[in-house]
């Protein structure tokens, strides 16, 4: 064999060699390619992320960090709480009024007559009277809470019903004030005290007595009240017992 048959043959087989060693680096370039192409860009495999914690989770992964108000309890439960309403007039409720503030219900006034003299008769409705049948200075006794003993007067009230039934005295009562400042005088238990019998007949008079605490100096204005609850008016005997 000459020698250009030599060279043209070691030609070709260089030729064959260089396309045989492109081919193999294509092919590894291909599976290179395919084993990176669900990979990261450091080569190393991305974490899948669950929905939700799963149970082979860590502690710290399925609970709730620390300071994290989104997710605690007690934030859950706050949320969960029904808001209350306002009841005020400002929120558009009603508020409710005491019965004793109610406009509606005006209070029931007795009136009361112009003062009469210690000794004469005072008209606690028609055909109804009261006077003073007596009224003298006593030593007075204390056995109730607050009576104070000493110097009172006694003071009998008679009530006499001339109508054609009889009249009720439940709930009637006597107060006496004394001084131009018509201090309260404080009732005591004795001596001899006695109420209004609970009714009165047709044509009888019913008596109370009862013992006001006085001073000796403070009685030169005395008033003495006497009212019932079912007759129509307060009577009023004013004077001086000095």
């Amino acid at each position: 064999m000459s020698e250009t048959s030599v060279d043209r043959v070691v030609a070709r087989r260089r030729r064959w060699i260089i396309a045989l060693v492109a081919l193999l680096v294509a092919v590894s370039a291909v599976v290179l390619f395919a084993t990176r192409g669900g990979s990261g860009e450091d080569g190393e495999a991305m974490p899948v992320q669950s929905a939700g914690p799963t149970a082979s989770g860590s502690q710290d992964e399925a609970s709730p960090q620390e300071g994290d108000s989104s997710s605690s309890p007690a934030s859950t439960a706050s949320e969960n709480v029904p808001q209350e309403t306002s009841s005020s007039p400002e929120g558009g409720g009603e508020a409710d009024v005491p019965a004793d503030e109610d406009p509606t219900l005006e209070p029931t006034v007795i009136p009361t007559a112009d003062p009469v003299a210690l000794d004469e008769p005072a008209e606690l409705a028609s055909e109804v009277t009261a006077r003073l049948t007596q009224i003298s200075t006593v030593e007075g006794t204390a056995a109730g809470p607050g009576e104070v003993a000493g110097p009172a007067i006694r003071v009998v009230v008679e009530v006499t019903n001339e109508t054609g039934a009889s009249i009720t005295m439940t709930g009637s009562a006597v107060n006496v004030y004394y001084g131009s400042d018509r201090i309260p005088a404080l009732p005591l238990s004795g001596p001899d005290i006695e109420a209004f019998p609970t009714r009165i007949p047709a044509g009888e008079s019913g008596l109370a007595a009862l013992v006001f605490g006085v001073p000796e100096g403070e009685r030169d204005e005395v008033v003495v009240e006497v009212n019932s609850a079912d007759l129509s008016r307060v009577v009023l005997f004013e004077g001086s017992l000095a």
